[in-house]
Protein backbone atom coordinates (compact mmCIF):
# COMPACT_ATOMS: atom_id res chain seq x y z
CA UNK A 1 0.00 0.00 0.00
CA UNK A 2 2.82 2.55 0.94
CA UNK A 3 4.66 1.65 -2.16
CA UNK A 4 1.44 2.87 -4.49
CA UNK A 5 0.42 5.64 -2.59
CA UNK A 6 4.57 6.70 -3.08
CA UNK A 7 3.74 5.92 -7.04
CA UNK A 8 0.66 8.53 -6.80
CA UNK A 9 2.09 10.79 -5.39
CA UNK A 10 5.63 10.91 -7.88
CA UNK A 11 2.87 10.63 -10.72
CA UNK A 12 1.00 13.91 -9.34
CA UNK A 13 4.53 15.80 -8.70
CA UNK A 14 5.35 14.75 -12.24
CA UNK A 15 1.93 15.99 -13.51
CA UNK A 16 2.87 19.60 -11.75
CA UNK A 17 6.02 19.54 -12.69
CA UNK A 18 5.22 19.30 -16.70
CA UNK A 19 2.36 22.25 -16.13
CA UNK A 20 5.16 23.61 -14.79
CA UNK A 21 7.38 23.60 -18.00
CA UNK A 22 4.66 23.90 -19.86
CA UNK A 23 3.55 27.71 -18.98
CA UNK A 24 6.55 29.32 -20.17
CA UNK A 25 6.03 27.41 -23.48
CA UNK A 26 2.43 29.16 -23.85
CA UNK A 27 3.38 32.35 -22.56
CA UNK A 28 5.89 32.59 -25.03
CA UNK A 29 2.91 32.20 -27.60
CA UNK A 30 1.36 35.42 -25.78
CA UNK A 31 1.50 38.79 -28.53
CA UNK A 32 1.70 42.02 -27.08
CA UNK A 33 1.18 45.35 -28.43
CA UNK A 34 2.99 48.26 -27.81
CA UNK A 35 0.37 51.23 -29.05
CA UNK A 36 1.35 54.93 -30.35
CA UNK A 37 -0.84 58.08 -29.85
CA UNK A 38 -0.46 60.66 -32.88
CA UNK A 39 0.60 64.08 -32.90
CA UNK A 40 -1.00 65.96 -30.08
CA UNK A 41 -3.10 63.54 -28.98
CA UNK A 42 -3.06 61.31 -25.79
CA UNK A 43 -3.19 57.77 -24.40
CA UNK A 44 -6.02 58.25 -22.56
CA UNK A 45 -8.96 55.39 -23.27
CA UNK A 46 -11.58 58.24 -25.16
CA UNK A 47 -8.56 58.52 -27.53
CA UNK A 48 -8.14 57.43 -31.15
CA UNK A 49 -5.71 55.01 -29.71
CA UNK A 50 -7.33 54.10 -26.72
CA UNK A 51 -10.31 52.62 -28.32
CA UNK A 52 -7.66 50.45 -30.30
CA UNK A 53 -6.50 49.28 -27.10
CA UNK A 54 -9.45 48.53 -25.72
CA UNK A 55 -10.61 46.68 -29.00
CA UNK A 56 -7.49 44.58 -28.79
CA UNK A 57 -7.20 43.70 -25.07
CA UNK A 58 -10.86 42.43 -25.87
CA UNK A 59 -9.72 40.34 -28.11
CA UNK A 60 -7.07 38.77 -25.66
CA UNK A 61 -3.57 40.34 -26.77
CA UNK A 62 -1.50 41.99 -24.04
CA UNK A 63 -0.99 46.29 -24.81
CA UNK A 64 0.67 49.16 -23.14
CA UNK A 65 -0.04 52.62 -24.61
CA UNK A 66 2.69 55.22 -23.32
CA UNK A 67 2.16 58.70 -22.87
CA UNK A 68 4.95 60.06 -25.81
CA UNK A 69 7.17 62.75 -26.35
CA UNK A 70 5.00 64.63 -29.16
CA UNK A 71 1.70 64.44 -26.79
CA UNK A 72 -0.63 66.98 -26.49
CA UNK A 73 0.84 67.36 -22.39
CA UNK A 74 4.39 66.63 -23.24
CA UNK A 75 4.72 69.01 -26.75
CA UNK A 76 7.70 67.02 -27.93
CA UNK A 77 9.66 66.78 -24.63
CA UNK A 78 12.37 64.64 -26.75
CA UNK A 79 13.62 63.54 -30.01
CA UNK A 80 12.96 60.27 -32.18
CA UNK A 81 15.91 58.86 -30.30
CA UNK A 82 14.81 59.28 -27.44
CA UNK A 83 11.80 58.12 -27.52
CA UNK A 84 12.98 54.74 -28.63
CA UNK A 85 14.23 54.13 -24.54
CA UNK A 86 10.51 55.22 -23.90
CA UNK A 87 9.75 52.38 -26.14
CA UNK A 88 12.56 50.00 -25.26
CA UNK A 89 11.13 50.45 -21.31
CA UNK A 90 7.42 49.48 -23.14
CA UNK A 91 8.54 46.31 -24.62
CA UNK A 92 10.33 45.06 -21.34
CA UNK A 93 6.89 46.20 -19.59
CA UNK A 94 5.57 43.47 -21.88
CA UNK A 95 7.78 40.88 -21.65
CA UNK A 96 7.72 40.80 -18.11
CA UNK A 97 3.71 40.23 -18.42
CA UNK A 98 5.30 37.46 -20.42
CA UNK A 99 4.65 38.37 -23.70
CA UNK A 100 6.59 36.44 -26.28
CA UNK A 101 6.45 38.23 -29.51
CA UNK A 102 6.31 42.10 -29.28
CA UNK A 103 4.42 44.58 -32.34
CA UNK A 104 4.85 48.21 -32.52
CA UNK A 105 2.09 49.57 -33.91
CA UNK A 106 1.73 53.35 -33.91
CA UNK A 107 -1.07 56.20 -35.26
CA UNK A 108 -0.16 59.18 -37.41
CA UNK A 109 3.18 60.07 -35.99
CA UNK A 110 3.61 57.15 -34.09
CA UNK A 111 3.60 55.23 -37.38
CA UNK A 112 6.33 57.25 -38.57
CA UNK A 113 7.79 56.44 -35.15
CA UNK A 114 6.87 52.37 -35.22
CA UNK A 115 8.77 52.20 -38.92
CA UNK A 116 11.76 53.98 -37.18
CA UNK A 117 11.79 51.81 -34.88
CA UNK A 118 11.88 48.66 -36.55
CA UNK A 119 14.96 49.99 -38.37
CA UNK A 120 16.93 50.60 -35.25
CA UNK A 121 15.55 47.37 -33.51
CA UNK A 122 15.38 43.80 -33.91
CA UNK A 123 13.70 40.86 -32.68
CA UNK A 124 10.08 42.87 -33.09
CA UNK A 125 7.44 40.45 -34.35
CA UNK A 126 5.82 43.12 -36.33
CA UNK A 127 4.90 46.93 -36.90
CA UNK A 128 1.39 48.08 -37.45
CA UNK A 129 1.69 51.67 -39.21
CA UNK A 130 -1.91 53.18 -39.09
CA UNK A 131 -2.74 56.50 -40.98
CA UNK A 132 0.69 58.21 -41.16
CA UNK A 133 0.41 61.76 -41.12
CA UNK A 134 3.80 63.92 -40.65
CA UNK A 135 5.60 63.82 -43.60
CA UNK A 136 8.59 66.11 -43.58
CA UNK A 137 10.00 64.42 -46.41
CA UNK A 138 7.38 65.42 -48.99
CA UNK A 139 7.76 68.36 -51.17
CA UNK A 140 5.36 70.44 -49.87
CA UNK A 141 6.34 70.23 -46.42
CA UNK A 142 10.63 70.51 -47.77
CA UNK A 143 9.18 74.14 -48.63
CA UNK A 144 6.95 75.03 -46.16
CA UNK A 145 9.56 74.27 -43.40
CA UNK A 146 13.33 74.81 -45.33
CA UNK A 147 14.01 77.99 -43.05
CA UNK A 148 13.14 76.40 -40.01
CA UNK A 149 14.94 72.88 -40.40
CA UNK A 150 18.01 75.29 -41.78
CA UNK A 151 17.89 77.18 -38.45
CA UNK A 152 17.83 73.86 -36.37
CA UNK A 153 20.19 72.46 -38.40
CA UNK A 154 22.77 75.88 -37.80
CA UNK A 155 21.75 75.88 -34.20
CA UNK A 156 23.26 72.14 -33.93
CA UNK A 157 25.90 72.88 -35.50
CA UNK A 158 27.11 75.35 -33.69
CA UNK A 159 26.79 73.21 -30.36
CA UNK A 160 23.23 75.05 -29.52
CA UNK A 161 21.43 72.11 -30.04
CA UNK A 162 19.41 72.54 -26.62
CA UNK A 163 18.55 75.71 -26.80
CA UNK A 164 15.10 76.59 -27.18
CA UNK A 165 13.76 78.65 -30.40
CA UNK A 166 10.62 79.19 -32.14
CA UNK A 167 9.98 77.20 -35.09
CA UNK A 168 6.49 75.97 -37.16
CA UNK A 169 4.91 72.95 -36.98
CA UNK A 170 1.52 70.99 -39.01
CA UNK A 171 -0.65 68.76 -37.65
CA UNK A 172 -3.70 67.70 -40.19
CA UNK A 173 -2.89 71.05 -42.99
CA UNK A 174 -2.59 73.13 -40.01
CA UNK A 175 0.42 75.22 -38.98
CA UNK A 176 1.46 76.82 -35.49
CA UNK A 177 4.18 78.15 -33.93
CA UNK A 178 5.95 76.14 -31.72
CA UNK A 179 9.18 76.57 -28.94
CA UNK A 180 11.20 73.58 -28.57
CA UNK A 181 14.84 72.60 -28.55
CA UNK A 182 16.85 72.69 -31.61
CA UNK A 183 17.67 69.27 -32.19
CA UNK A 184 14.23 68.19 -31.49
CA UNK A 185 13.11 70.20 -34.19
CA UNK A 186 15.14 68.94 -36.16
CA UNK A 187 14.68 64.84 -35.52
CA UNK A 188 11.35 65.51 -36.26
CA UNK A 189 11.60 67.28 -39.14
CA UNK A 190 14.61 66.28 -40.85
CA UNK A 191 13.67 65.38 -44.66
CA UNK A 192 16.54 63.07 -44.27
CA UNK A 193 15.98 61.82 -40.33
CA UNK A 194 14.34 59.27 -38.45
CA UNK A 195 10.67 60.68 -38.40
CA UNK A 196 10.98 60.32 -42.28
CA UNK A 197 8.99 57.14 -43.46
CA UNK A 198 10.27 57.29 -47.37
CA UNK A 199 14.05 57.15 -46.05
CA UNK A 200 12.85 54.64 -43.39
CA UNK A 201 11.01 52.11 -45.10
CA UNK A 202 13.26 50.52 -46.89
CA UNK A 203 15.61 50.10 -43.68
CA UNK A 204 13.65 47.25 -42.52
CA UNK A 205 14.32 43.77 -42.43
CA UNK A 206 12.58 42.12 -45.37
CA UNK A 207 11.57 39.29 -42.85
CA UNK A 208 9.66 42.24 -40.71
CA UNK A 209 5.41 41.78 -41.11
CA UNK A 210 4.32 44.88 -41.56
CA UNK A 211 0.42 46.12 -41.64
CA UNK A 212 0.36 49.13 -43.44
CA UNK A 213 -3.37 51.18 -42.87
CA UNK A 214 -4.00 54.12 -44.92
CA UNK A 215 -7.28 56.24 -45.27
CA UNK A 216 -8.60 55.89 -48.96
CA UNK A 217 -8.16 59.76 -48.85
CA UNK A 218 -4.55 59.51 -48.62
CA UNK A 219 -4.10 56.13 -50.74
CA UNK A 220 -2.18 57.47 -53.43
CA UNK A 221 -0.06 59.90 -51.13
CA UNK A 222 3.19 59.49 -50.30
CA UNK A 223 2.03 58.45 -46.78
CA UNK A 224 0.29 55.79 -48.88
CA UNK A 225 1.28 53.37 -50.88
CA UNK A 226 4.49 55.24 -52.72
CA UNK A 227 6.18 54.93 -48.88
CA UNK A 228 5.08 51.37 -48.71
CA UNK A 229 6.13 50.12 -51.97
CA UNK A 230 9.78 50.89 -50.60
CA UNK A 231 9.58 48.27 -47.74
CA UNK A 232 12.01 45.68 -49.07
CA UNK A 233 9.53 42.70 -50.04
CA UNK A 234 9.91 39.33 -47.88
CA UNK A 235 6.38 38.80 -48.77
CA UNK A 236 5.83 39.61 -45.23
CA UNK A 237 4.52 42.74 -45.87
CA UNK A 238 0.35 44.02 -46.39
CA UNK A 239 -1.33 47.18 -47.74
CA UNK A 240 -4.84 47.73 -46.36
CA UNK A 241 -6.67 51.04 -47.03
CA UNK A 242 -10.17 52.29 -44.82
CA UNK A 243 -12.77 54.21 -45.36
CA UNK A 244 -12.70 56.63 -42.44
CA UNK A 245 -11.31 59.72 -41.22
CA UNK A 246 -7.74 60.71 -39.76
CA UNK A 247 -8.55 60.04 -36.66
CA UNK A 248 -11.25 57.75 -36.56
CA UNK A 249 -8.41 55.20 -38.11
CA UNK A 250 -7.11 53.28 -35.43
CA UNK A 251 -10.85 52.41 -33.97
CA UNK A 252 -12.27 51.44 -37.77
CA UNK A 253 -8.62 49.35 -38.29
CA UNK A 254 -9.36 47.54 -35.07
CA UNK A 255 -11.01 44.02 -36.58
CA UNK A 256 -8.53 44.34 -39.28
CA UNK A 257 -5.15 44.23 -37.03
CA UNK A 258 -6.70 41.99 -34.74
CA UNK A 259 -7.17 39.22 -38.47
CA UNK A 260 -3.08 40.15 -38.60
CA UNK A 261 -2.06 40.04 -35.40
CA UNK A 262 -3.71 36.09 -35.41
CA UNK A 263 -1.64 34.92 -38.17
CA UNK A 264 1.44 36.12 -36.75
Amino acid sequence: MGCRFARLGLIVALAFSAAGLARPAFAAEKIGVVLMHGKNSTNKPRSPIGRLQAALQDAGFVTVAPELPWSRDRQYADTVEGAFAELDRAVAELKDKGVGKVVIAGHSLGANVALAYGTQRSGLAGIVVIAPGHIPESDDWRKSFADDVAKAKAMVAAGKGEEPADFSDRNQGKSSPITLRAKVYLSYFDPDGLAAMSHTAGGLSPNTPVLWIVEDSRKDQIAGRATFDRIPDGGKKEYAVVDSSHNDAPEKSAARIVQWLKKL
